[in-house]
């Protein structure tokens, strides 16, 4: 079996594993530490990709939210976006597993 390395996990497998290296963190700091591993471009539409990405994956279970305020208005290019902070469930992690056998 191909053992699959971080470098090359989807993007959303990559906010997961974020999520299991750093606990529960916020909807912007995942994103900065996407673009610091480079796993996707550092561009304000990515920004928002994330953050649909994580909408996603609450809803089917994978990632929890904790927390909610409201962002800095310049950090998403727009005024009053609720940001969330999100923790990974014990269901992500199992699907986290998965990808990485």
């Amino acid at each position: 079996m191909i053992e699959m390395s971080r470098n090359m996990l989807p993007a959303k497998c990559r906010v997961l594993q974020i999520l299991k290296d750093n606990g529960a963190m916020w909807t912007s700091d995942i994103s900065e530490k996407m673009f610091e591993q480079k796993a996707v471009p550092n561009t304000n539409r990515w920004k928002w990709v994330i953050r649909f990405y994580l909408l996603e994956m609450q809803i089917n279970g994978m990632v929890k939210f904790v927390d909610t305020r409201v962002a800095d208005p310049s950090y998403y290019q727009e005024d009053e976006v609720v940001e969330t902070k999100y923790q990974i469930t014990k269901f992500g992690l199992q699907r986290l597993e998965d990808v990485l056998r």
